[in-house]
């Protein structure tokens, strides 16, 4: 499981670059990266409300939500999930089924389920499933450690 203070350190770092963006332009990234995510897990209104951390479809659209810097990591959580998924799959239906199906390594939850739940430790515990994935294809391998 992922530390809260590795967490905390990860998000500090990450959100220095962004302090000086004008809140127009994170807004729209923002209202972008939330319809991709919306559209690439195939979930309604109410549940983009847990996935999103309280930002609807209908505030995205029209405009009335809060762009903080929980929002921007959620969200480019999220996506980064989408992008490993488009990296890994060709087609939306073996996305979608991937979304769908309990995963061993996640101690066999159903990643969309962990995705609903809202909290950022079960968002943060699927991308670090393809960070391990990556990880290990790129080391090199004998017989004896290769990992499926």
């Amino acid at each position: 499981m992922v530390e809260s203070r590795e967490i905390a350190t990860a998000i500090e770092v990450a959100m220095r670059p962004l302090r000086d963006v004008p809140i127009e332009r994170l807004r729209r990234l923002a209202k972008d990266m939330a319809t991709r995510i919306i559209r690439g897990l195939e979930i309604d209104d109410d549940q983009a409300q847990f996935v999103l951390g309280g930002v609807t479809q209908q505030s995205l659209e029209s405009g009335a939500f809060e762009v903080t810097d929980g929002l921007l990591i959620r969200l480019s959580i999220i996506d980064g999930i989408l992008t490993r998924l488009d990296e890994q799959f060709q087609d939306d239906r073996s996305v979608s089924e991937w979304l769908r199906k309990k995963n061993a390594f996640l101690g066999y939850a159903v990643p969309l389920e962990m995705l609903l739940t809202g909290k950022l430790a079960d968002i943060v515990e699927i991308r670090r499933y393809f960070e391990t994935r990556s990880y290990h294809s790129q080391r090199p391998q004998s017989k004896e450690t290769a990992i499926d």
